[in-house]
């Protein structure tokens, strides 16, 4: 995800849910959505300078257990942390607790 733009980010409490919307490495449209939301932090501080793009994401299990978790640096400096139940890229199933689909 190293280069990929972050456009928006959309979460909806009553769903418990989340989504990121981002520009891949060829400016492609895609969509990542988390299912079961658990824990979401961000910081947009700018320590480095604004900026859109990612300089790197991990995924992990989740802190809290049984889950998912994607911790994102942006060029920027902050950092976003997302935890759920499961993760669809692009509407398919791409990780559930336990490792990737």
């Amino acid at each position: 995800m190293h280069d990929w733009t972050l456009l928006k980010i959309r979460i909806d409490w009553a769903e418990s849910s989340t989504e990121l919307t981002v520009l891949d490495e060829h400016s492609a449209s895609r969509s990542i959505f988390f299912r079961g939301l658990r824990e979401f932090s961000a910081d947009r501080q700018e320590h480095w300078g604004p900026s859109g793009s990612i300089n790197e994401a991990s995924w992990d299990s989740s802190p809290t257990g049984g889950g998912v978790c994607l911790k994102i640096e942006m060029q920027s400096g902050g950092l976003i942390s997302i935890s759920a139940d499961a993760v669809d890229l692009d509407g398919e199933p791409y990780m559930a607790a336990g490792g990737p689909v």
